[in-house]
């Protein structure tokens, strides 16, 4: 696991595969993205790797507390659980959040990660102001020769499975529905 208050300290990595996300529960939604990772990664030979925003980038825009439902710590066993090799927790900050979207996949995907494959949900958005967006990756990504992978999200009784979903049903003490969601008992530390 590696912990950066700044992208900037990241170090120029060896090439990846690698998915983005902030991964709070790790349900099956991100799931379906981890495996893809990993089998992108075995297809290529390449490391998988796991980008994970810290504090939720909620936290950054609305100054409120966000409840997590799962600290850093347990967060990367359970990446690594589902066959991530490393683990990236970049903390989201100011320079991060003005980060425009080209500069995000240029200084970002490109120089420091270098990802060879990216995969994401294909409602992710990026760089400031939410500018970048599956569109733009797939664009940069066919410019760059970089595979860029976008999963579907995953549904459960016709609903789009999420971590604020997660958060609800704990709330609620529905730790059946949880369990459902998240493929696994409720392991959850709050």
């Amino acid at each position: 696991m590696y912990v950066y208050d700044c992208w900037t300290q990241m170090p120029q990595q060896k090439p990846m595969a690698l998915c983005i996300g902030k991964f709070d529960g790790v349900h099956l939604g991100h799931q379906d993205l981890l495996k893809a990772t990993v089998q992108a990664a075995k297809k290529l030979n390449v490391t998988t790797a796991a980008l994970v925003f810290y504090p939720h980038p909620l936290e950054y825009f609305t100054q409120q507390k966000v409840i997590m439902l799962t600290n850093l710590k347990d967060r990367c066993k359970l990446l690594k659980n589902y066959g991530v090799d490393e683990v990236f927790f970049v903390k989201f900050n100011a320079q991060l959040a003005n980060l425009s979207a080209n500069d995000f996949l240029q200084k970002v995907l490109l120089d420091k990660m270098q990802a060879q494959v990216i995969v994401v949900g294909d409602d992710f958005r990026f760089g400031a102001k939410k500018t970048g967006n599956v569109s733009l990756l797939k664009r940069w990504g066919n410019d760059n020769n970089i595979e860029i992978a976008a999963i579907a999200q995953r549904l459960y009784k016709n609903q789009r499975i999420s971590t604020s979903w997660c958060r609800e049903l704990l709330e609620k003490n529905d730790n059946l529905a949880l369990t459902q969601l998240l493929g696994r008992q409720n392991l959850i530390i709050l």
